[in-house]
C-alpha cells in the first residue's frame, strides 16, 4: 500500500465519521431536543395561574425538559468538538 492510498483512506474514513455524526446529530436534535423543547412550551402554555400548586408543578416539570435539552445540546458540542481534534 502507498502512503497516497493510505491517506486517501484515512481521508474517506474521516468523511464517514463526519456523516455519521452528523445523521446522529441531526436524529438527536430532531427526536430529543425538539420534542423536550416543544413539551416544555405546552407545559408552560396550559399553566392555570390561578391553580398555584398545579401552575408551580407545571413549571418545574418544563424546567427539568427545559434542562434535559440544554444537556443534550451540550453533549452534542462535545461530540463536534472531540471529532475536530
Amino acid at each position: 500500500m502507498t502512503k497516497k492510498s493510505i491517506e486517501q483512506g484515512r481521508g474517506a474514513q474521516i468523511q464517514r465519521n463526519c456523516h455519521s455524526l452528523l445523521r446522529h446529530a441531526e436524529k438527536e436534535i430532531y427526536e430529543n431536543i425538539t420534542q423536550c423543547l416543544c413539551l416544555a412550551k405546552m407545559q408552560i402554555a396550559g399553566v392555570e395561574w390561578e391553580k398555584k400548586n398545579e401552575a408551580i408543578a407545571r413549571i418545574g416539570e418544563a424546567n427539568l425538559l427545559l434542562g434535559k435539552a440544554v444537556q443534550d445540546l451540550r453533549t452534542l458540542a462535545k461530540q463536534f468538538h472531540n471529532l475536530k481534534q
